[in-house]
């Protein structure tokens, strides 16, 4: 009897060892070994480009991706620190 409930218990950490959280990703925007604050910089030009451009609301996001794909970018998801 004692053996099982060693038995159980030891299962019962083994369970919840490998329960743990899960990682979270971000999505990030990547080329060569570049700062982050060039990162930034190009991103603010994207951002301009499109209020200069007066781009609707819902049409954003999709002109932002095809300016930063445009200069050379490609996404990457990354672990959060």
């Amino acid at each position: 009897m004692m053996k099982k409930n060693y038995f159980l218990m030891g299962l019962f950490v083994v369970v919840l060892a490998g329960c743990g959280s899960p990682t979270q990703y971000q999505t990030v925007w990547k080329k060569g070994n570049l700062s982050a604050e060039e990162v930034e910089s190009i991103q603010s030009e994207c951002q301009y480009e499109m209020g200069k451009d007066h781009i609707a609301p819902e049409s954003r996001a999709e002109m932002f991706k095809h300016c930063m794909k445009k200069k050379g970018f490609r996404q990457k998801k990354v672990p959060v620190k």
